[in-house]
């Protein structure tokens, strides 16, 4: 699941940051297309973690370097792979400042960056 996926149902739910995964069930029931999204409900609530108490408004204040100041978004196992479409953490970003700002484009030059580097930035 790439950050796309966080930001449609941000913007699907006038920002509101999702409480837990009933929250998300309805935005990945449509956008589940196995080509794009190959996991299923259960194997994605296994293999990613979501900080359900993250505020949007922090989150865009949060703002201070080009990788994100802050992780809501990673992978359960620990890895550092980097993302399809992007870092999701940078992708929830660049849509919450666009949104913030509705003349702004939202950017599409996410740099898919290693989220160990992206994380180093919220330690």
């Amino acid at each position: 699941m790439d950050g796309n996926f966080y930001h449609r149902d941000l913007k699907a739910n006038s920002n509101n940051w999702p409480s837990c995964w009933d929250d998300l069930h309805d935005e990945y029931q449509r956008l589940n297309d196995p080509q794009s999204y190959p996991f299923t409900w259960e194997k994605l609530q296994n293999r990613v973690v979501v900080d359900w108490k993250a505020d949007p408004q922090k989150l865009l204040h949060a703002h201070a370097s080009d990788s994100p100041p802050f992780i809501v978004v990673r992978l359960s196992d620990g890895s550092k792979h980097n993302w399809e479409g992007g870092e999701p953490n940078q992708m929830i970003l660049s849509y919450l400042l666009a949104s913030a700002n509705p003349t702004q484009e939202p950017s599409n030059s996410h740099s898919v960056k290693n989220l160990e580097a992206a994380s180093s930035t919220n330690e």
